[in-house]
């Protein structure tokens, strides 16, 4: 559908892309997810969404230190975006850089005070520095904000492991 919509010069290409790349990603099928937004990115190097959506997906696939880049490429575009701050603390977490990932999370949610994203990712970081009252507290107000989302199931979880442990 894309290739026949580039030769016909249609400005949908890019969201068609997109929507593609979502669609893989929902599929847990990260190899065609990542052509597929890969693939849009040639189209438009500098396209945000893009990189924040390849990140997603390449962070799926465990391969962090590319959604890292793509998420350090998006913030160098853009500083003020505290949905890439909040993913790449989440990124920086698994390649064992806390005290960086820490940082990032603060900063998004000096940004965006409410961003759910960030304070599940400040949370699970109270959490590994053994501060588990902070933790709680980041986690109880996802659940405050967003009770039945999948944040507030990934907030509960983590309050039920700090329960069961203590």
């Amino acid at each position: 559908l894309a290739d026949e919509m580039m030769k016909a010069g249609s400005d949908f290409v890019i969201p068609v892309l997109s929507q593609a790349a979502n669609a893989w990603l929902l599929a847990e099928d990260y190899s065609r997810a990542n052509a597929v937004a890969s693939a849009a990115l040639e189209l438009e190097p500098g396209n945000i969404e893009l990189l924040i959506d390849r990140s997603r997906i390449l962070a799926k696939a465990e391969n962090y230190k590319e959604a890292f880049d793509d998420l350090d490429l998006v913030l160098r575009l853009d500083p003020s975006r505290p949905d890439a701050l909040a993913f790449r603390a989440a990124t920086l977490r698994q390649l064992g850089n806390n005290a960086r990932a820490m940082e990032d999370a603060e900063l998004a949610l000096s940004l965006q005070p409410d961003l759910i994203d960030a304070l599940i990712e400040r949370g699970i970081l109270h959490r590994l520095a053994g501060n588990a009252q902070a933790a709680r507290k980041d986690w109880l107000k996802v659940l405050d904000l967003s009770p039945h989302s999948p944040a507030g199931e990934t907030a509960r979880r983590n309050i039920e492991k700090l329960d069961v442990r203590n």
